[in-house]
């Protein structure tokens, strides 16, 4: 499992959910406004359990009935607004030293309560690590993409219900000031993983893979890793190939076909 994956759940279930995720979703047609799920994460009434991608769709498992575990504390009733701001400012991409400024913290103070706010979502990473769909909830809660949707599919796993979301994958494809290569980085930046764990599936090493994400920076005038993102989903219209738009499909995708990226897929949120 990757290091930056948050699981509630025994590991032996996570293949069983993922297959029956991806063949729920095929089948629904029901959607759920993105910004809704935001104010659910921020007011406890559902916590994230997994998370994982497809080569086309990026993938969210919740409870909605979340308790306290062995491994997850209970959850709040609530999380304080002022905290929800600054994770909010933080997944943004901006920088965190602005944001302390602002709001008279130390930088050290505002990583933690944006680490804090995340563990009470369910979500044990760094804010640069943070699932597409959580970020895409976020934005669209603050109206930065309207009306956005995700597909909603529930499914039973050892005895167990979970709600699941899903997006199409954004597409760093189009973006045409991008080489072939940053455009390759910013596809795996997607999944939400490190620098060394990119370098590794590149054959290359960290160094260069910082290099390119830095170029990346430059180019569309983000700031970090968390704004390179931000400014793929923010930019749908833009950014992603028109086939992935919600509901459609590549020529070449089935449920087969998805099915066979299992043993593939990003790991547990």
């Amino acid at each position: 499992m990757s290091d930056y994956t948050t699981r509630s759940e025994p590991v032996g279930i996570e293949r069983d959910l993922n297959g029956k995720a991806i063949r729920a979703d095929a089948a629904s047609k029901t959607e759920m406004l993105l910004a809704d799920l935001w104010v659910e994460l921020v007011s406890a009434r559902a916590r994230v359990i997994a998370n994982f991608n497809t080569s086309t769709r990026c993938f969210l498992v919740l409870d909605d009935h979340p308790r306290a575990t062995s491994c997850e504390p209970a959850p709040l009733a609530h999380i304080d607004q002022r905290n929800v701001e600054i994770l909010r400012r933080v997944l943004r991409g901006d920088a965190q030293k602005v944001i302390a400024m602002d709001l008279h913290l130390s930088p050290s103070s505002v990583s933690a309560v944006a680490g804090q706010t995340l563990r009470s979502m369910g979500l044990r990473c760094v804010p640069t690590r943070v699932p597409v769909v959580v970020l895409m909830a976020a934005h669209a809660h603050y109206q930065e993409i309207d009306s956005l949707t995700a597909r909603q599919s529930m499914v039973v796993a050892a005895e167990k219900r979970y709600r699941i979301l899903s997006v199409p994958r954004p597409d760093p494809s189009g973006i045409t000031v991008l080489s072939d290569a940053e455009r390759s980085v910013v596809d795996l930046l997607l999944e939400r993983r490190s620098n060394a764990e990119i370098a590794r599936l590149r054959a290359t090493s960290p160094r260069t893979v910082a290099n390119q994400l830095a170029n990346v920076v430059q180019k569309l005038r983000v700031g970090g890793r968390c704004g390179i993102v931000h400014r793929l989903i923010c930019a749908p219209g833009k950014y992603w190939s028109a086939q992935m738009a919600f509901g459609a499909k590549p020529a070449n995708s089935s449920v087969e076909t998805e099915a066979k990226h299992l043993g593939n897929v990003s790991e547990w949120a």
